[in-house]
């Protein structure tokens, strides 16, 4: 017997028992094939697509530390210091403001009552003058007594001297009622002295009365002549009264500018309360009391980025990307600055919440 035959017949079951295994195995090996290039494809086509639907953003970590967080509390340091110093200042206006006002209340009310020592003598000389008219009045009355007095002693004179001539009386009576007649003639005399004195005082006391009358009426009112001659103690009154009144106009001047000068201030310092507010909306004010993550975002990737958009990091940008936190706000306002590529970009910033802070080194982070 041929060995070789031998052994080859002994071989064929195995041939023949092994071809249908191997058969199945090869199609598993390309069923593992097709399915891994389907998966791979699979794969390749949905990192596409989100390559070329995800929106991307710059990341930026602030802390209080930050060189542009330290530059801007410098700024609100100074920004604070010119708040107080205004507001300093309003304080120092309404104080000037409440002694201006206390000082053209009491001027106005000295004004006001600048008549009043000329009203007093004005009355005290006219009760002077009512007096005075009762004297010259009670002097005419003893005058006309005085005369009736005076023509019957004369008619007894005459009937002296005739008595005399008559030898009925002696020298000495005669000279007795002469000289009564005389008495009477020089109290007479002496009466008219007293009237006429009286009417002179009374005519000055009219002229001091008129005049006093006179000064107690504004001499600026419309109409108003000025007096040919004026009084001393009115002239004086005068011309304290026009003292007062160009002190007041001074003072209402100086309070028209104060009150200008307040409004400048009450406009500056809301015009830097409402920069101020508008500055505590910016994440750099935000970095002056915490940490913070934020995102530069363009305009032309600002579409998708809103609030409860997820952050996902990316190997290289594109693939194997993983959610490593959210969007929470958009912030309003224009920012201007450099793209991670070095190209000067326009856009707005995004507050980030990252559960993975390693993130934040990312050039790059895509919102899905």
């Amino acid at each position: 017997m041929n060995p070789e035959l031998t052994q080859t017949e002994d071989l064929s079951p195995i041939i023949v028992a092994s071809g249908p295994l191997a058969r199945l195995k090869s199609r598993a090996a390309a069923l593992v094939v097709l399915g891994s290039v389907l998966a791979l494809l699979v794969f390749v086509v949905r990192s596409v697509y989100f390559i070329v639907t995800d929106s991307w953003v710059a990341p930026v970590h602030l802390s209080p530390q930050n060189d542009a967080v330290l530059q801007l509390q410098v700024k609100l340091a100074r920004e604070h210091a010119e708040m107080q110093r205004v507001a300093v200042e309003i304080e120092r206006i309404d104080g000037d403001l409440a002694a201006v006002d206390a000082a053209i209340a009491q001027l106005s009310a000295l004004r006001a009552g600048s008549n009043a020592p000329l009203t007093w003598q004005a009355d005290l000389h006219a009760a002077e003058q009512s007096a005075l008219e009762h004297v010259i009045a009670s002097l005419k009355k003893e005058i006309r007594v005085l005369e009736r007095a005076h023509a019957r002693q004369a008619e007894l004179t005459t009937a002296a001297r005739h008595d005399l001539a008559a030898g009925l009386i002696v020298q000495r009576e005669l000279q007795q009622q002469e000289q009564a007649l005389d008495g009477l003639a020089v109290a007479l005399a002496e009466k008219r002295r007293m009237i006429e004195q009286a009417r002179h005082e009374e005519r000055i006391v009219a002229t001091r009365t008129s005049a006093y009358r006179d000064g107690v009426h504004d001499p600026a009112a419309p109409g108003a002549q000025p007096p040919a001659s004026v009084m001393p103690e009115v002239a004086a009154s005068q011309e304290r009264s026009s003292r007062t009144e160009l002190e007041v106009l001074r003072l209402e001047a100086e309070r028209r500018n104060l009150v200008g000068l307040r409004r400048v201030a009450e406009q500056s310092l809301a015009r830097q309360h409402e920069l101020l507010r508008e500055l505590e909306s910016r994440p750099l004010y935000r970095a002056v009391h915490r940490n913070i993550d934020v995102a530069f975002v363009p305009y032309d990737q600002l579409d998708d980025v809103r609030p409860g958009a997820r952050v996902m990091a990316c190997t290289w940008s594109l693939i194997l990307c993983e959610d490593v936190g959210a969007v929470t706000e958009v912030l309003p306002g224009e920012v201007a600055t450099l793209d991670p590529w070095g190209e000067m970009a326009r856009g707005q910033y995004a507050i980030l919440e990252l559960t993975e802070p390693d993130a934040i080194r990312e050039k790059v982070l895509r919102i899905r």
